[in-house]
């Protein structure tokens, strides 16, 4: 099974930017936006492995 890890950090760090802007909402989305691309890329890289040329 494919994690929808990324896809819900992305969606937590919109939700984020809807509520009122301060530094604590504005770093928390940008560090919900940094995870979420980390476990895209790493998911890509997992399910990728399997194929013989790695």
């Amino acid at each position: 099974m494919v994690s929808e890890l990324p896809e819900q950090l992305l969606e937590q760090a919109n939700l984020l930017l809807t509520m009122p802007p301060n530094q604590a909402n504005i770093r928390r989305a940008v560090s919900s936006a940094y995870y979420a691309l980390f476990h895209l890329l790493i998911r890509t890289i997992v399910l990728r492995w399997s194929e013989p040329v790695h």
